[in-house]
């Protein structure tokens, strides 16, 4: 699994089988593994982090089953029938215009740069921070992204076209003396950037507080763009899907579903009494007539 998944893929796994050793107090046999145990195991982990952990660690749980299930290692699965934990729904922030600008005047040269990339391009956190220069074909004015949001965690790219004021950032990054032989950010050190980078954690909170704006992170420019390009009704769906990367149009649909907000089923019930009262004695008189 190690060799064939994303690290934090498997890192996740071996968190979780670490915790469930840890509660059993070291190694076990799984066939004795009793029902008491399971239940015993996934409430401890509900009092200690909470139901979305819980419910992470039970999904885990579950992978690594049926994962030996597969390659003939065991038989039988003894998570499968337990339920996850209710957790409240996430609700994630959507900053607005006027606070994307905000953000984007508070942010100094290089912050900006970073940002600009992500808005121009609706990309994933993960696919600015590993774009390279290849990447980048300015002849032809285009930006190529590479996710793993796909089953197996292959690689999978996908080419848009590149706006003026993006291909203006990348060749003044090109021009730099500092730039990074590879890829397109690095920091100050010349490493390329990655997620956990400890600039890249700090980055939205710290711009946030600067601008004076509630805190969002990278993802919630994503949701920006994507509201952005709905609103305008100039975009189609399948357009939308290709810009963000989704591999099934049901996801982009679902996707702009959870932006929308349905303004005109509020709108019916947006009666005043003394207008209600008037139409029912109106309808009464063409009755009685």
């Amino acid at each position: 699994m190690q060799a064939r998944r994303q690290h934090n893929t498997y890192r996740y796994k071996i968190s979780a089988i670490n915790r469930l050793l840890d509660y059993m107090g070291g190694d076990f046999l799984l066939e004795d593994l009793t029902g008491r145990q399971i239940d015993g195991f996934f409430l401890n982990c509900l009092t200690a982090y909470g139901p979305k952990t819980t419910n992470r660690i039970l999904v885990e749980m579950k992978a690594v089953l049926n994962w030996a299930i597969r390659k003939d290692i065991y038989q039988s699965n003894p998570f499968r029938t337990v339920e996850p934990f209710p957790e409240e729904r996430f609700v994630r922030r959507v900053p607005t215009a006027e606070e994307m600008a905000k953000v984007r005047l508070a942010a100094n040269r290089e912050e900006r740069d970073f940002i600009d990339a992500l808005y121009f391009t609706g990309a994933r956190l993960s696919e600015i921070c590993n774009l390279t220069w290849d990447d980048v074909n300015f002849h032809a004015k285009t930006v190529t992204l590479w996710t793993r949001k796909r089953r197996g965690g292959g690689l999978e790219p996908r080419t848009m076209g590149m706006v003026e004021k993006l291909q203006e950032i990348f060749e003044t990054k090109w021009d730099s003396p500092s730039r990074h032989q590879t890829y397109v950010f690095s920091d100050a050190g010349g490493n390329p950037l990655r997620k956990d980078h400890p600039w890249v954690l700090k980055l939205f909170t710290a711009l946030c507080d600067r601008a004076g704006v509630e805190r969002f992170t990278a993802h919630s420019i994503r949701h920006h763009v994507a509201t952005r390009l709905k609103d305008s009704r100039k975009a189609t769906t399948f357009q939308v899907k290709e810009f963000l990367g989704h591999m099934n149009l049901s996801t982009t649909e679902k996707y702009l579903h959870e932006l929308d907000v349905d303004r005109e089923v509020v709108a019916l019930l947006d009666d005043d009494p003394e207008t209600v009262l008037e139409q029912n004695r109106t309808a009464n008189r063409t009755t009685n007539q």
